[in-house]
């Protein structure tokens, strides 16, 4: 079976040319696409240069928006994404694409038992983790222990299953894929990875909190998938 990895970028020109040869190593074989979201940089140049697939989008549209767009021109049997920055250790990306392959919708997480952080994010960071985990138990009973770690794979029947459903162009797509996973009556599988905070991150707590808040709500009265 054939894997598709889809990496949302965003000025990552000094991350991305590490990141795609890793990749090579873990997957050897596999479809990679990077969707180049509007950078200002070279990030779309160095890619292209690794002689995967490139897309682009002409503006900055979001992290969501961007693996959209890998997902919608994905092949493989398995498909998912992985963040630009290689947080997560390589050998368990592979993990939960292998899961995925069995079990239909798995995730990385940072917060099971098992899971080993070199370097955390900082504390306010963990506390707007645990709020959100309140809240999508509350508003949209989404018992998920880290819907944020940037390493989701699905099986291509999950996909097609979910993919015409997905609206959310920001950070909270995260939270849409697995709402509507588990309203398809898809069990997400939760894997427990090796995982290291980059510090130049492009999430702000409170402006992307709040928007993550109103996905939520969105989320909990659309009443779609």
């Amino acid at each position: 079976m054939r894997y598709s990895i889809v990496i949302p970028a965003y000025n990552e020109e000094g991350k991305i040319r590490r990141t795609l040869e890793a990749l090579s190593v873990s997957f050897p074989g596999a479809e990679v696409i990077v969707v180049d979201d509007g950078s200002s940089d070279y990030t779309a140049s160095i890619a292209e240069a690794s002689s995967v697939k490139v897309l682009r989008h002409t503006g900055n549209r979001g992290k969501g928006a961007a693996v959209r767009t890998g997902f919608a021109a994905a092949t493989g049997g398995v498909v998912g994404f992985v963040d630009a920055d290689g947080s997560t250790d390589w050998a368990d990306v592979r993990k939960v694409w292998d899961a995925a392959a069995s079990q239909d919708v798995a995730i990385a997480s940072r917060r099971m038992a098992g899971a080993v952080i070199p370097r955390d994010q900082p504390a306010h960071r963990r506390l707007a983790g645990y709020l959100l985990r309140l809240l999508l138990v509350a508003l949209i009973d989404l018992d998920v222990k880290d819907t944020q770690c940037g390493c989701k794979a699905l099986s291509r029947r999950a996909l097609d299953d979910v993919l015409p459903f997905m609206m959310c162009d920001g950070f909270e797509f995260d939270v849409e894929l697995l709402y509507l996973a588990k309203k398809r009556g898809y069990r997400i599988i939760e894997l427990p990875v090796r995982w290291t905070d980059e510090r130049e991150t492009k999430v702000n707590v409170l402006r992307d909190g709040l928007k993550m808040l109103g996905g939520i709500l969105y989320l909990r009265f659309r009443g779609e998938g």
